[in-house]
């Protein structure tokens, strides 16, 4: 079960599940976009939300920044245990 299924099909969900999905892996926000279908100027408006609560982060950067789940902070912890929990039941 995804988390946008759980709590409902918003942008944000949408993006925490990519995520999630993808988990520990990072991503450029085109490609996020592409993958999400979501465009460009949303995605980064909601990584800026993500990041300002801790649950992302910049992770490295190529030709463009990377981003990926924050398994340091307390929220992305609880993010990822939720995964676990809606993986396995």
């Amino acid at each position: 079960m995804k988390l946008s299924e759980l709590l409902g099909d918003t942008i944000n969900n949408k993006i925490l599940d990519f995520f999630l999905i993808n988990y520990p892996l990072d991503f450029s926000v085109p490609f996020i976009s592409k993958q999400t279908k979501i465009s460009s100027a949303r995605v980064y408006k909601t990584i800026d939300f993500f990041m300002q609560s801790g649950i992302l982060k910049e992770t490295r950067r190529m030709s463009s920044q990377l981003y990926g789940l924050n398994e340091t902070n307390k929220k992305g912890q609880i993010i990822l245990k939720i995964k676990e929990i809606l993986q396995n039941g």
